[in-house]
């Protein structure tokens, strides 16, 4: 019996040797791999919260720009759509010519660009190329042509006002209308021999 006890005593004390390099070994590793884990110094740390605030920082930028640039296209979007409204003609009155002394047709009317007033005739404006010293006039009267008589359709004086000589017999064709003109005082356009007195045509514009 004394020898068994001695032999479980050698046996317990090896093994409890074993069991404390397992331990020791167990040990040293674990505190090998704490030491090579990389640790974030203060530098690294600071270093690292410096590049993501210029990330925001650009990312801000970024976005200002880019609202800046598209604000800028659309104040050049406005200014060049406000040039073109600006220089649309607006039609004040219209009307369609009648014959007179000679045949003549096609349109007439009166529109307004940029504050300033003008009479144009259209594409089909025609009329006899017979007349020495055609006018385009301004016309008081609604009806020039059933308010004069045949066959000369002649016109008194101060019914009526000279825009211009006459350009060309046919095709469009635009002629100013001076400022100190009151529009509302005039009612037709009409194609005028000033030599003969004889009005070859007459477009009342309403």
């Amino acid at each position: 019996m004394k020898s068994a006890s001695l032999f479980a005593s050698v046996n317990y004390a090896k093994n409890w040797k074993v069991l404390a390099l397992i331990t020791g070994l167990i040990l040293a590793t674990t505190l090998t791999s704490c030491s090579t884990t990389p640790t974030a110094t203060p530098d690294a740390m600071q270093q690292g919260d410096a590049m993501k605030g210029d990330a925001m920082k650009g990312d801000a930028m970024k976005d200002k720009g880019g609202a800046m640039k598209g604000d800028a296209m659309k104040d050049k979007g406005d200014a060049m759509k406000g040039d073109a409204m600006k220089g649309v003609a607006a039609t004040i009155k219209s009307g369609t010519f009648v014959r007179g002394e000679h045949a003549t047709r096609g349109g007439a009317k009166i529109v307004t660009k940029n504050g300033r007033s003008f009479l144009q005739l259209d594409s089909a404006f025609k009329t006899s190329s017979q007349g020495p010293d055609l006018v385009v006039i301004l016309h008081r009267s609604g009806n020039v042509i059933g308010s004069t008589q045949a066959p000369n359709y002649a016109l008194k004086s101060g019914d009526y006002v000279v825009l211009s000589r006459l350009k060309k017999f046919s095709g469009a064709q635009t002629y100013a209308i001076p400022a100190n003109i009151n529009l509302a005082n005039y009612r037709s356009a009409a194609i005028w021999c000033r030599k003969f007195n004889a009005t070859f045509g007459a477009a009342a514009l309403g």
